[in-house]
This record gives C-alpha cells, structure tokens and sequence, in this order.
C-alpha cells in the first residue's frame, strides 16, 4: 500500500505542476493578447497622424517640421516594453521596437535645433541624410507592425497559446 500511496502522490504532484504551468501560460497569453491590442491602439493613433501629415505636407522631409509630428504616440510602448519582450513571439517583438526606435529617433532628429543647416550640409556633402531617411523607415516599420500584430491576433487563440506557426 506505501508504494501505491507514494505513487499516487508523485502523479498528483506531477498534474498539479503542469497544470500550473498551463495556467500561467493561459494568463500570460490573455496579457500578450491586451498588450497588443493597446500598441495597435496607439499604431492606429500615429497611423491618423501621419496621414494628417502626410495630407499637409508635399516632401517627406517636411514631417519633421510638421507642427503635429510631435502627437505621435510612445506612450504605451515606453509602458509596457518590458513586458512585451518577455511576452511576444521574437519576429512581433522585433518589428514592435523597430518601429519605435526608428519613431524616437524621428521625434529625436525634430528637436534639434539647426535641423535645416544640417540637412543642407548632409545634402551638400551627399552623405547619408536621416532627415530623408527616418521619415520613410518610419512609415515603412509602422506599416509592417500594424500588419504583423494584426496577423497575430487574427489567429485562433490555441495556435497562440501554443505558439503553432
């Protein structure tokens, strides 16, 4: 009988532990699924202020003196950017701080306070122009996040929660 009562015991420890593990992975993919739902919110914001931009302004170059540049949105990726990267799938995280370095980095090069003179020498120079560039990598990377979650989301939620590709 002690075998049997030691056995029975291991097994119920073993189903106690791995249903712990299911449960914390049903959590933590009920988070993953908020999480993203709230970047794409925030995508969508800075997806209207970049068409409002983009509607105003004849030069990509002319998004960085836009008076609206600077409602895009950090907000919730500064949040929760720790999460995420424990979270999302490596490829979704990927894309998610692509597109957000490459937006700080555009609100970043607005700020500077000789943005004209610079963008003149670089284009006199012909050197690598961030001026030019940063405008178009951004709407690019905002593009291919907001496809990308939205792509993940649309998927059954048991291919998530296994993560099955």
């Amino acid at each position: 009988m002690t075998g049997w009562a030691l056995f029975s015991g291991a097994l119920g420890a073993l189903l106690v532990f791995f249903l712990g593990i299911l449960r914390e992975r049903w959590r933590n993919s009920l988070e993953e699924e908020g999480l993203l739902r709230l970047l794409l919110a925030e995508l969508d914001h800075n997806e209207e202020v970049s068409r409002a931009i983009g509607e105003s302004t004849t030069n990509l170059r002319d998004i960085l003196g836009s008076p609206n540049l600077p409602a895009m949105r950090l907000a919730t990726w500064h949040s929760a950017r720790g999460r995420a990267t424990q979270l999302l799938p490596r490829k979704l995280g990927e894309v998610l701080l692509n597109y957000y370095s490459v937006l700080q980095t555009l609100l970043t090069l607005r700020g500077f306070k000789k943005r004209q003179n610079d963008y003149m020498n670089r284009l006199l120079r012909q050197q690598r122009n961030p001026y030019e560039d940063y405008p178009k990598r951004m709407l690019t990377a905002q593009k291919e996040a907001r496809e990308q979650i939205k792509e993940y989301l649309e998927r059954p939620r048991v291919r998530r929660f296994f993560r099955f590709r």
